[in-house]
């Protein structure tokens, strides 16, 4: 039997969709409010602050996060597919086991947060910066990523297959144990990367062999290469 509190609480989560749910929700502050559970999906969110708030489990699938700070939030195992996350702050957040596949990422800005064991499946990563991020064994199989930096982040046995990355830095990053089969990597920047371990099957990149010498590698192809012929 739920207590008055959890009641209390359910009731406030029921209200917060029923009361926003045309018009969105915006400009409000949310700093320190346990939403854990809460349902916004298909609903627009702008310019909020959940800093510090609790959003585990939520439901926030087709959603629009736009403008909004999330310093020090917690986003456990919640629902964020086909959702589009735009100009947003994630500083010590937590985010994971959160599924976020087929979710556009643009602009954002995440910093010392917690997305291992993330799923960004089949996403797209424009233009956002992962500065000391723990990755570890995080899902970005068939994902695009674009213009984006990845600085002295954790990307170690991350599951990249059929993902295709351009434009982007790579900084002081652990990509031990990843896996980029069948992945194209293209016009891109690495700097104190290790790969050992990582596997390389049919991969397509412009990259020399040299960075990879401690990954397990069968059929490269060089598309610098195939380019200049």
């Amino acid at each position: 039997m739920l207590s008055d509190a959890e009641i209390k609480k359910t009731k406030y989560l029921l209200s917060l969709r029923e009361n926003h749910f045309n018009e969105g929700i915006r400009n409000l502050d949310f700093t320190g409010v346990d939403l854990g559970g809460v349902d916004l999906h298909g609903m627009q969110i702008v310019n909020v602050k959940f800093d510090k708030a609790i959003l585990d489990n939520a439901n926030l699938y087709d959603s629009q996060l736009i403008g909004c700070s999330f310093n020090g939030t917690s986003f456990r195992r919640s629902i964020m597919r086909k959702s589009d996350i735009i100009d947003c702050v994630f500083n010590e957040a937590s985010l994971s086991q959160a599924d976020l596949s087929e979710s556009k990422l643009y602009k954002l800005t995440l910093t010392e947060s917690d997305l291992h064991l993330v799923k960004l499946i089949s996403a797209k990563i424009i233009d956002c910066t992962f500065k000391g991020c723990n990755m570890l064994s995080s899902n970005f199989s068939q994902s695009s990523i674009t213009g984006s930096v990845f600085d002295g982040s954790d990307l170690q046995h991350v599951n990249g297959e059929r993902s295709f990355i351009t434009n982007t830095t790579f900084d002081n990053v652990r990509m031990d144990h990843t896996s980029l089969n069948h992945a194209v990597l293209y016009d891109n920047r690495f700097q104190n990367v290790t790969t050992d371990n990582m596997l390389l099957v049919e991969t397509r990149l412009d990259t020399g062999s040299e960075l990879f010498r401690k990954a397990r590698t069968v059929d490269l192809k060089n598309i610098a290469k195939e380019n200049s012929q």
